[in-house]
């Protein structure tokens, strides 16, 4: 499939001209229709083939339904959020459960291609239309046909259910609006009878108003408010206030352009607008057009408005959805999907949550310099970026004009080079040389990079640099069986990224026996007693247990170390890294768990924080540094440590409360506890799963006999976690899904107040069981 480059400008204020986000889709195309379930957690957008379903109490990517061969032209979720109807090029409604993404129910009936679906407000019915204007009543429940109408009309456009769910509206090319009862099939009311003409508007009406909004062309998911007995039209570039009951005409307004698609705010009395690139808001009660956005689409227009009434959504020909805050009609961000379940949240100033694939998919220009997205990370990368403006947060603070782009430094250059590159050698060391170039912005920072993990990283305090300097460095790295893929990595003084292209020595020697190094640590008893816990051991004890019988199946030798309640002290836990550090091998792989209380104080200087694992000897937890520091593992200890450790798949795993704040201090130089997450991920290769979020608490449930993430941990380490490929390989990546599921469901079966798992994975996959 060919690679599209489509451009997306962003308004950041520099000198001259802003940097452009460009945007490189691999498998995704334009998004024909739009759909918010109506408690607003899922986003469902349709195109060619496939359906990208958001999770938007997370906001981010959940699943790509693929292979679907047909385009999806319209959707709309079930009342009860748990299913979505798709309404498909090849005739056919199917409906797929949101859960297991699998396809429960196919509707059979039209014998055209379908162009519209609405769902009753009641659960029970939804209806489809055809091209023929042929429309069938479904019952949902049953997946049969309850009623057909075909109507004897040149172009039916749209049709939905009255407010009292047991009618039809149907909006028709010649401007009549007939109201169909549902039981007998018979129209009993016909709206606006004056017959217009082909160039007049095109009516359609949602489920629960009595009045109307209409446009003159598809005039797909319109809504129509209840307030009053109004319908609201649009003839051509007029658009037109009707009263409901007499069919008079009370107002109109001339329009500069004339409508394809559009949306009413019942709550907000704004509709959106749209034909093509253009889309403006018009407040209907004050009867005037508020605001105009300009969009890159031009063809099939989606439209849509999210349930909670804060945002028009509009779906693009990158296959993107544009975010409009409702009240303003300011753009607030866009949301990008891609096939591989990557994504990506960008603002207009240019801040950013993204999967790592996506970073690799979108970049910036700025002239005749291409910089990617991932380069911006320290400056630019919030984590949980939709949830932050969903709940109203200020993103970079109120005098933020997008300064991160004004005098922008280009990252330097970084170029990678062995004498055996792309070869196979017998040798087990290798001589790697690179070279950064220094393209104006400096060099802070080079890191060193085998197999994913990091091997070595250098600091450079020239606080002068010159473009065209060049440093040059040497590395002997020692070599695994099979490929090494090594890669360098060098920032500027203002932290922008270069990355060097890989390059691969493949080592021709027998494989070794990789041996797994298991440290688990659990504690229970404190000796201060108040902070005594219930199951952090059977948590250490499980997890490790689990995963050791991994022997002689993937691992050739397992290590388990456990340190438990009086056992678990600060000496002993560093004398466990220590001899992982004397013995772990590049081939091996290391587990570092620990169960027990997490603590975060702010270090004043640089407001960054510091998190502790807290130990059995900590007297106290907050308000004595003496009574804890001493006894406690810092997050910057095991970061040094995680460095130490040769072994170059690792995976840490944190069940503890605030233990979305443990990676604040493994990262190099990032501030926020979930963007350090990511930023550990990236600069050390490793995985990390930690149990909450930074602003939540651990869970500890008596049924379970275990904490909630390890609970999950441990039913995805018994095979559960093989869902996907179901292969009989558990990888970290579907382990990390399953749990994030799984913590979910058991959250809402014990009534628990929201836990969700942080986590990164990194490129480096690796296998954690192997089932029979």
């Amino acid at each position: 499939m060919r690679t599209i480059i489509l451009l997306l400008s962003f308004v950041i204020t520099i000198f001259s001209q802003a940097p452009e986000l460009k945007v490189e889709l691999k498998n995704t195309s334009q998004v024909y229709c739009v759909a918010v379930s109506d408690d607003g957690k899922f986003m469902a957008t349709g195109s060619v083939g496939k359906v990208f379903i958001w999770d938007l109490e997370e906001g981010r990517l959940v699943h790509c339904i693929k292979n679907l061969l047909y385009p999806v032209f319209s959707m709309g979720f079930t009342t009860d959020s748990k299913s979505i109807l798709l309404a498909l090029g090849n005739n056919n409604v199917e409906m797929w459960d949101i859960e297991s993404f699998t396809k429960t129910t196919t509707f059979f009936g039209h014998s055209y291609m379908l162009k519209d679906l609405k769902v009753g407000k009641n659960g029970k019915y939804f209806l489809s239309l055809d091209y023929k204007n042929k429309i069938i009543l479904w019952d949902i429940n049953k997946g049969k046909a309850l009623r057909e109408f075909d109507l004897p009309v040149s172009l039916v456009h749209s049709a939905d259910f009255s407010p009292s769910g047991k009618e039809l509206i149907i909006g028709q090319m010649d401007g009549e609006i007939p109201v169909i009862d549902l039981a007998s099939g018979k129209t009993v009311k016909s709206l606006n009878n004056k017959k217009m003409l082909s160039e007049d508007y095109r009516p359609g009406m949602s489920e629960d108003s009595t009045r109307m909004l209409a446009v003159r062309d598809f005039s797909l998911g319109n809504k129509v408010l209840s307030d009053d007995n109004k319908i609201i039209a649009y003839h051509a570039n007029l658009v037109t206030l009707w009263d409901i009951e007499s069919g008079v005409q009370e107002k109109f307004l001339p329009l500069n352009f004339t409508p394809s698609r559009s949306v009413a705010n019942e709550k907000l009395d704004i509709a959106a607008l749209r034909n093509g690139k253009t889309l403006k808001f018009y407040d209907y009660n004050k009867n005037r057009i508020i605001d105009s956005a300009f969009l890159s689409g031009n063809d099939f227009n989606a439209l849509a408005v999210h349930p909670s009434g804060k945002y028009f959504l509009t779906g693009e020909m990158d296959g993107s959805v544009k975010f409009f805050e409702s009240q303003t009609g300011k753009e607030v961000m866009t949301l990008f999907a891609f096939d591989s379940t990557d994504w990506a949240v960008v603002t207009p100033k240019g801040y950013f949550d993204a999967s790592l694939g996506a970073m690799g998919l979108l970049y910036y220009v700025d002239g005749l310099d291409i910089i990617p997205l991932e380069a911006y990370f320290e400056k630019s990368y919030i984590p949980t970026l939709f949830k932050s403006i969903d709940e109203g947060r200020e993103i970079g603070g109120a005098s933020d004009k997008g300064d991160r782009f004004t005098n922008i430094m280009v990252p330097p250059t970084v170029k990678l080079s062995s004498p055996n590159a792309s070869t196979i050698i017998s040798e087990p060391e290798e001589q790697v040389e690179i070279e950064i170039f220094d393209e104006g912005g400096g060099i802070d920072e080079l890191r060193l990079y085998q197999n994913g993990k990091l091997i070595d990283v250098k600091y450079y305090t020239d606080t002068k640099p010159k473009a065209g300097n060049k440093i040059e460095v040497s590395f002997t790295a020692q070599l695994v069986s099979g490929n090494n893929i090594f890669k360098a990595n060098a920032f500027s003084k203002g932290r922008l990224e270069g990355k060097s292209s890989p390059i691969l020595v493949k080592f021709n020697a027998p494989k070794p026996a990789s041996t797994l190094y298991i440290l688990a640590t659990g504690v229970d008893k404190y000796e201060n007693s108040k902070y005594n816990l219930k199951y952090a051991k059977a948590d250490a004890v499980s997890l490790s247990g689990e995963v050791a019988g991994l022997k002689n199946k993937i691992f050739k030798d397992v290590v388990v170390k456990t340190l438990f309640d009086a056992d678990a002290t600060i000496k002993n836990v560093r004398l466990a890294f220590d001899e992982i550090v004397a013995k772990a091998k590049p081939e091996d792989t290391f587990l570092f768990y620990f169960s027990g209380h997490g603590a975060t104080d702010e270090v004043t200087e640089g407001g960054e924080s510091e998190f502790y694992f807290i130990l059995h000897e900590v007297q106290q937890i907050y308000g004595d540094a003496k009574a804890r520091d001493p006894f406690a593992l810092s997050g910057k200890e095991l970061k040094e440590y995680s460095l130490k450790i040769k072994a170059q798949k690792q995976l840490i795993l944190i069940d503890a409360c605030q233990s979305g704040k443990a990676l604040e201090n493994f990262a190099m130089r990032g501030p926020q506890s979930e963007k350090a997450i990511i930023d550990l991920s990236k600069s050390r290769g490793l995985y990390i799963m930690a149990a909450s979020e930074a602003d939540q608490t651990a869970k500890e449930v008596n049924d379970l006999g275990h904490g909630v993430f390890t609970y999950s941990l441990i039913e995805g380490l018994k095979c559960a976690a093989d869902f996907f490929e179901k292969d009989g390989i558990i990888n970290v990546k579907e382990l990390n899904l399953f749990v994030n599921k799984k913590v979910k469901e058991i959250a809402r079966k014990y009534n628990l107040t929201p836990q969700r798992p942080v986590s990164w994975e990194y490129l480096n996959d690796f296998p954690v069981k192997l089932c029979e």
